[in-house]
């Protein structure tokens, strides 16, 4: 089926001809060139919105992160099957390290948006973000998502049979577990042999969003520190005997989260183990990767061609913080 499974033999050959079969399971068809040229146009409004709301919805951002890791799976596998790529020592070791972390975080994207689904507040939210992100991509993108989408229909399909009084959500408008697949799931499963990909080189990279998240930091004991810090908390760590203050520049006016705040750059030692609370700033990042295809053959690995491009969201801690507060 769709699913990539485990390499159990250490026998090359036999690893080699299980590798086939699965992609000749797994993988769809790439479009052609200019196939997935309209698609993008199609979705590309799709795909902004939900990249807009990534640093909001634990769901996009783990959704993106699996995704990240389907392709690293899939650049392992392409190397256990290629007879030509000589250093294979710890390949298969590697590739299932990266097949576990898969189940793994597939598996915490379905709990979470399944435990809002089934909570009190029936909140489908997370079932809809996931939902539009499935939707915006294209089917060799779709691969590792299905661990996501399977556990779902499945628990779906049985709260509908055995407990529906406990899964009266009137804004699914759904009446079957099949009006809920091609309503949230549109070509759930779908796959053609004929194909497989994998990223080939970074062709850009574009920041498409700037924000700040609140972070907990515990300091160890006698620990050198050097940050930014709010005039307020600065005051506060002059009455702290847990702390010692080397060296202080400012005030300076920075705009946090839009609001205006005096900050000063400070140098400080931790004599005493002390947990602050900051401010940190991300920048989110698209980076685009051409990608490859090449055609599933058994006997023979066959010449990979460019069929398009496709991107990853990926975030990225700028070294900008300002610290707010202490907790004992």
């Amino acid at each position: 089926m769709y699913l990539i499974q485990k390499i159990k033999s250490n026998n090359i050959i036999k690893s080699l001809l299980i590798c086939a079969f699965l992609f000749a399971a797994v993988f769809h068809a790439a479009h052609a060139a200019a196939e997935q040229n309209s698609v993008r146009l199609v979705i590309s409004n799709v795909n902004n919105e939900v990249d807009s709301n990534y640093k909001n919805c634990v769901v996009v951002h783990k959704s993106y992160s699996l995704i990240a890791t389907y392709w690293k799976s899939l650049d392992v596998l392409n190397q256990i099957k290629d007879p030509a790529y000589e250093n294979g020592e710890g390949l298969q070791e590697a590739y299932q390290k990266l097949c576990d972390s898969m189940q793994i975080q597939a598996a915490e994207i379905s709990n979470y948006i399944l435990e809002e689904m089934t909570s009190t507040n029936k909140d489908i939210r997370a079932l809809k973000m996931f939902s539009a992100l499935y939707k915006s991509k294209a089917v060799y993108d779709r691969q590792p998502l299905y661990f996501v989408c399977t556990p779902i229909i499945k628990k779906v399909e049985y709260l509908l049979l055995n407990a529906p009084e406990k899964f009266k959500i009137d804004m699914l408008e759904i009446s079957s577990v099949d009006d809920f697949e091609k309503q949230y799931f549109p070509g759930y499963g779908d796959a053609d042999p004929q194909y497989y990909y994998r990223l080939g080189r970074e062709l850009s990279s574009e920041i498409t969003d700037s924000y700040w998240k609140e972070i907990s930091t515990t300091h160890t004991q006698y620990d050198s520190v050097e940050s930014e810090v709010s005039r307020d908390h600065l005051f506060a760590m002059y009455d702290d005997p847990d702390i010692d203050i080397m060296e202080q520049q400012g005030p300076y006016e920075k705009i946090i989260d839009g609001v205006p705040m005096q900050c000063y750059k400070v140098r400080f030692m931790v004599l005493a183990t002390v947990t602050t609370v900051s401010k940190r700033k991300y920048d989110l990042n698209r980076v685009w990767f051409e990608l490859l295809r090449n055609k599933y053959s058994i006997l023979m690995p066959s010449k990979w061609e460019v069929c398009g491009k496709t991107y990853e969201m990926h975030e990225f801690y700028t070294g900008n913080e300002v610290i707010l507060k202490q907790v004992k």
